[in-house]
């Protein structure tokens, strides 16, 4: 049986130790988020062709956790259960297009009470047509739906909407950069960062376009054994959900064997990889100036992924049901003298 993180209660776990040591010096928090990474999209994970060696330092200097679930596949439902530590049916954003409740406590809330200064930069993704600041951050920087890869429209601090010209990754990490920088005025800190990576539709920065070109990706061995499966299961192959559909933004699409078809799937796979060459060089960079500014190792680093991706498997793309591909994410921590302990033991 699979060993399951309890994640859900982590960020609550984590605020409220932080708050009950308010006497001793408390350590700042870097929350990174990617959005729709698999558990197997690193190098930790044992993948052989995608190398992360900014994340995987993460898990080989801290805790990597090898299982780790979201209860609720799907972007908002999940975002709002790692905020509150609560299921989807308690904090009650259920899709894609739900407030998390204004008056619902948060681990962010909880540190901004507690004397932290907070602060948000990327996809939000709850409320699809937001881009105002939300509760519990001193500074709040996203913009509407999913953004895009290239050339976002932001909303700085509640200052209006503007579009900042560059690649998402890199955007994202410059602007968490620059307010890293400031002066706290002796406070700690708490710093989450949302990319819109991995998230489809894939489109890599131009240096990793063609990262993976030289390798061969088929389809996973359940993706055409489906006679045995249920009839919804089977109905959806054809839709937006499955590999007869769309593949998301890869046009040309036929049945399971011919050629194009396993071009196309294995294309869309090199794409999904290539954003997260971009999202490794973020957690590299944030890696580097906290060691320079002597940070390092009083901050809590967090990576994960918001819920999992279904790849083929079972005739499926994207995520929302509760196969494993789609349920399971990666989850890295790193914080000397929280984590030291568990490295013997990462599972």
């Amino acid at each position: 049986m699979l060993k399951t993180v309890r994640l859900l209660s982590l960020a609550v776990v984590t605020a409220a130790s932080l708050i009950a040591n308010a006497a001793a010096k408390r350590p700042n928090i870097l929350f990174m988020l990617t959005d729709d990474q698999r558990w197997d999209a690193l190098g930790i994970a044992g993948n052989p062709h995608l190398q992360t060696p900014n994340m995987d330092r993460l898990g080989k200097e801290g805790v990597y956790f090898k299982n780790t679930f979201c209860t609720t596949s799907l972007c908002s439902p999940s975002r709002a259960s790692i905020l509150s530590g609560v299921y989807a049916h308690t904090h009650g954003v259920q899709n894609n297009f739900t407030e998390y409740p204004a008056n619902f406590r948060s681990f962010p809330m909880q540190l901004q009470s507690a004397g932290y200064d907070t602060a948000y930069f990327g996809k939000w993704h709850m409320g699809e047509n937001n881009d105002q600041p939300r509760p519990g951050f001193n500074w709040f920087v996203t913009h509407k739906g999913q953004g895009k890869y290239f050339d976002t429209e932001w909303n700085i601090n509640g200052a209006g909407s503007k579009v900042i010209p560059g690649y998402y990754t890199h955007i994202v990490t410059e602007m968490a950069e620059e307010w890293l920088k400031r002066d706290h005025g002796g406070k700690p800190w708490l710093l989450m960062v949302g990319h819109k990576a991995p998230h489809s539709f894939y489109f890599p920065e131009p240096k990793y376009s063609n990262s993976f070109d030289h390798v061969w990706i088929p389809y996973p061995e359940s993706a055409f054994r489906l006679s045995d499966k249920p009839l919804w299961l089977q109905d959806r192959i054809h839709t937006w959900h499955g590999i007869y559909g769309p593949l998301f933004e890869w046009r040309k699409v036929f049945p399971d064997s011919r050629p194009e078809a396993v071009k196309d799937f294995a294309n869309m796979t090199r794409a999904y990889w290539g954003t997260l060459r971009s999202v490794d060089d973020s957690v590299g960079r944030f890696y580097e100036l906290l060691k320079q500014r002597g940070e390092l190792d009083n901050t809590i680093i967090v990576h994960m992924g918001d819920n999992g991706l279904l790849n083929g498997e079972h005739g499926m793309v994207d995520k929302r049901t509760m196969h494993e591909a789609s349920i399971r994410i990666p989850l890295l921590v790193r914080y000397p003298g929280l984590t030291r302990k568990f490295t013997a033991n990462p599972g």
